[in-house]
């Protein structure tokens, strides 16, 4: 794998989400050897963090009955 093919699957791999295995493996072992790659990965997943994070505080917010 390379940096720019990297760059196309690092929000899916930061997010958990499905992915052919081969490809998440090379992209792993890729961000392993790419400090540049593994950077962008750990930021991806700082921002998959704070956005949950985010949802789950304004699950709780709800409108004014009166408005609803």
């Amino acid at each position: 794998m390379n940096c720019q093919r990297f760059e196309q699957v690092v929000s899916e791999l930061a997010r958990g989400r499905m992915m052919e295995a081969e490809v998440r493996s090379e992209a792993l072992v890729h961000s392993k050897d790419c400090e540049h790659c593994e950077s962008r990965l750990r930021d991806e997943e700082k921002l998959t963090r704070g956005l949950q994070v985010l949802a789950a505080e304004m699950e709780t917010l709800a409108a004014p009955a009166e408005l609803e």
